[in-house]
């Protein structure tokens, strides 16, 4: 019975070494983190908490034409669609969501909220990535297009 005792013990050290080195790696994670890097700002679900500022921006957020992740996702995967086409290996994921510091004409003006979205090949990795205007809907892609899936 005792042998028992020092097994659990020791498997127990084992579960607290391993929980302490994901919070090591998180904590690593959001180090790496542009401090622009508002992708966090949507997850709040208790605005209440927030400073002034943040909460307007969440508002604003919440009646502009791209509100989500998820249309942010579906506006890039539609461009990538219209600009020749998406593998079936390919999917898009949301990366960023930042706030724009100078006007671009008919995308976005200083200070809206643009979403980072990338486009990624299951094996080759990222094949585009998209920015999408939370404000307009526009999106602007940052890598050349090609004409068709696969070239």
């Amino acid at each position: 019975m005792r042998d028992v005792g020092v097994i659990l013990r020791s498997q127990a050290a084992i579960v607290l070494l391993g929980t302490a080195a994901l919070g090591s790696v998180a904590a690593e994670e959001t180090k790496l983190r542009s401090s622009h890097d508002l992708l966090w700002l949507p997850t709040i679900t208790n605005r209440q908490n927030l400073d002034m500022g943040l909460r307007r921006l969440l508002e604003t957020l919440d009646k502009s034409k791209v509100p989500t992740a998820e249309k942010a996702e579906w506006a890039a995967l539609g461009a990538k669609l219209k600009a020749g086409g998406l593998l079936a290996e390919e999917g898009a994921r949301v990366v960023g969501l930042v706030r724009l510091g100078v006007d671009v004409a008919e995308f976005a003006t200083s200070g809206d909220l643009v979403w980072v979205v990338q486009i990624e090949h299951s094996v080759r990795g990222v094949t585009q990535e998209v920015w999408v205007s939370s404000t307009t809907g526009a999106v602007r892609t940052m890598l050349p297009r090609q004409a068709k899936p696969g070239q």
